[in-house]
Formats: structure tokens, C-alpha cells, sequence
């Protein structure tokens, strides 16, 4: 990471201020309209947690974590590295994403109305005003138009 060649802990330890009661090390210059450390060094730029990691472990992953969900936080204790999955999986266990609701299936009446009401584009009849008429999303609506082989589901 050429934004880190160089660079140790202290040079990010120098640019964040701890934080005594979490131990996180809250970045002190910019911060992007999420939250995130921002930093740049001869026209790259990059998040300051990523480069903190990366200082620390010498590794890039896909994605760097925070244990701590201060996204503020540079402290390389609380960043591990991981996945989106991961992320995701952290962000539902927390309490910060609400998993989504599954769309519901049409009945086998629903599927043969829908389908015989079609229309390609028409605003009153198309994909999308469909979807909204059986409360399914556009795009579930969208598959079930598109693919007659598919069988109706299962009730």
C-alpha cells in the first residue's frame, strides 16, 4: 500500500487521540461524510483505518473491521480484517441491520393473474405496478413475468 510505505504505528498514533473509556484511537484529521479517517499522501488517498491495519499487520484484506464500530477508530487492536459477509454478519449481530424480510411467494392464483394482466411498460400493468399490487419486489415480480416455465409455487 504506497500510502503506507514508510510509516509505523506512531505515525498514526501521532494523528488520532485515544479515547480512555472504549481504548479506541479517534482519528484526528479528515473524516469522510460516513465517519471514516481519511488520509492522502502525494495525490492518493485512502480510509485511515485500512492504512492503520495494514502498518500494523502488513496485510490487505478485501475489507478491515471494526471490533469496536467507531468508524472513527485507528486503534490496529480493534481492525481485523474479513470479508463483506463478515461485515455483514458483524453489522446483523450487533444490532445495526435489521435482516431483510423474504418476499413472499404468489399463490398459483396470484402467478396466472399477474401474468395474464402483463403488459411490458405499461405503467398501469407493467412489472413494476404489479410488484406494488401483490406487495412483492419489482424484481421478484420481474422473475416470475419473465420465466412462464417456472412453476407456480407450492402452497
Amino acid at each position: 500500500m504506497l500510502l503506507c510505505e514508510g510509516r509505523s504505528v506512531a505515525h498514526i498514533e501521532a494523528r488520532s487521540v485515544p479515547e480512555p473509556n472504549s481504548g479506541c484511537w479517534l482519528w484526528l484529521l479528515a473524516l469522510d461524510r460516513r465517519g471514516y479517517g481519511k488520509l492522502s499522501r502525494n495525490g492518493l488517498r485512502g480510509n485511515a483505518h485500512r492504512a492503520a491495519h495494514f502498518i500494523a499487520t502488513g496485510e490487505l484484506p478485501p475489507l478491515v473491521r471494526h471490533r469496536c464500530d467507531n468508524r472513527a477508530c485507528v486503534n490496529p487492536d480493534h481492525l481485523v480484517g474479513g470479508t463483506q459477509f463478515d461485515n455483514m454478519a458483524d453489522a446483523l449481530r450487533r444490532g445495526r441491520r435489521v435482516g431483510r424480510k423474504p418476499a413472499r411467494d404468489l399463490t398459483a392464483e396470484e402467478l396466472a393473474e399477474a401474468r395474464a394482466l402483463f403488459r411490458k411498460g405499461c405503467p398501469k400493468f407493467g412489472g413494476r405496478a404489479l410488484a406494488r399490487r401483490y406487495g412483492v419486489p419489482a424484481s421478484v415480480m420481474h422473475r416470475w413475468l419473465t420465466k412462464p416455465e417456472r412453476p407456480a409455487p407450492a402452497m
